[in-house]
This record gives structure tokens, sequence and C-alpha cells, in this order.
């Protein structure tokens, strides 16, 4: 499940390289950070550009859903295109080359989709909440139930998040991810990525099929944004996919 051969550094970015036909990427910190921000400050239209710009993506074309830390997919429509934001979801499905996705975590899972044998893609933000919430059953099945997706030739890949070394939660989180809270001298840890594995097996996908960054959000802050390490104002790592 490691990335090892798939995990490529690129400039101003870390590229999953998993199709000829496919771009997946995510976003490295810039050193000045707080003057490049990739999501939330005055230059963020400038940055997302400037990325776009590197994959030679059409910026006019990116589309993003407005996180809401739920389970909702959305697959895009050809009205979709130069609208940028198209609701309140958390991930979102795209077939077509013109649809570049993105969404921005900052501790939060960015997990890519890519069914190999049908050429579509999919891009989540899984936080604690969408996955109680099981959005990666949601995105399968909703890749079944459209397109006929078989979830065996499903290539999946996660991105930057917080791990279970940092991951620090209440002793709640036992009664919520029963199986994915980790006790480490009386202090529980969650598992983001271990429940998201367990629930993509159990919809089908091939553990071989899966591929983790091994990045984590608190522990490479030099590399990527942390919301509980940097605060409320930190920035927002930016993942991207399109077909080519």
């Amino acid at each position: 499940m490691k990335a090892k051969y798939i995990l490529n550094k690129k400039e101003g970015y870390f590229s999953f390289d998993i199709s000829k036909n496919v771009k997946a990427i995510f976003s490295i910190k810039p050193r000045s950070y707080k003057n490049i921000n990739l999501a939330s400050d005055s230059r963020v239209i400038e940055n997302r550009k400037w990325l776009c710009g590197l994959l030679d993506l059409d910026y006019e074309n990116l589309i993003y859903p407005n996180q809401k830390h739920s389970a909702e997919v959305y697959i895009t429509k050809a009205l979709d295109l130069g609208k940028s934001s198209i609701g309140d979801f958390d991930a979102v499905i795209a077939t077509e080359k013109r649809f570049p996705l993105a969404i921005f975590t900052a501790d939060c899972l960015p997990i890519f989709f890519l069914d190999s044998k049908s050429s579509i893609i999919s891009l989540a933000h899984a936080g604690w909440r969408g996955t109680y919430k099981k959005i990666v059953l949601n995105v399968v099945n909703k890749l079944k139930v459209a397109f006929n997706t078989d979830p065996r030739d499903v290539i999946v890949c996660f991105g930057p998040g917080l791990r279970s070394c940092c991951y620090k939660v209440s002793d709640e989180f036992i009664e919520i991810f029963p199986e994915s809270v980790i006790n480490k001298d009386k202090k529980f840890y969650f598992d983001l990525i271990g429940e998201n594995i367990k629930q993509l097996v159990s919809s089908g996908i091939r553990k071989e099929n899966i591929f983790d960054s091994k990045f984590c959000s608190w522990c490479d802050n030099e590399l990527f944004f942390s919301h509980r390490k940097e605060g409320r104002d930190c920035g927002r790592t930016i993942s991207l996919m399109a077909l080519l």
C-alpha cells in the first residue's frame, strides 16, 4: 500500500503517477506561505492559476466543491464548465478531460480515485466526520451505479493528512470508531487513514490498489498545512486531479 514507486516530487507539488492519462497531485507549502496561500488569502486566485499553469491545466475550468464535512458526492456535468464551485459536496467525479478537480485540506485527507478501465476520476475530502458518514463508500457506490465501475479496477491514493501518530482525540471516539482508535499511554489517537482503508476494502477495492503518501500534516508541517498545529488561519494544501 506504499506509494514508494508512484509518488514523485516535482516543482511545487507531489505527483501520484498512476496513469499516463491522469494528473493527480497535491501541493507543497511554499516557504513564504503567508504570502502565497493556496486557499484563503488575497492571492488565492493568482496562486491557483500558478499551480494550474505548472500542470498545464486550464484554471477557468477548475471544479471544486464547497466542502462541508459531508458524504455527498457530485458528478460533473457540461453545465458546470466555468462555474468553479459546484455546491455543498465533499467529493467530485469527472469523466471528461475538461474538468480538472480540486479540494483543499489542512489535516483532513485528500483521496484520489481512478477507475483504470473506464478513465473516470474522483477526488474526495475526508475528515473524521466524512469518514464516519462513509464518504469513500459513497464514492465507490456512485461509480458502480452511475458508470458500472468494478471496484477491483479502482486505484485509490491518499495524500497528506493527520496521522495516528498525531491525531489525538477524546475517548468518545472509541464509540464512533471502535477499531480505529489507538490507546497510547492512556491517550487516544485516531487512525484516519486506517479507517478509510477498511471501508474501501469492504467496498471491494483491492488492497494492492491502495497507495498511501505516508505524509502527516503535523509531522511534515514544513511541507503541508495543519489546522491543528498552525491554527484557524493556516493555509490549505490543494489537491488536483484531471484526465489528460
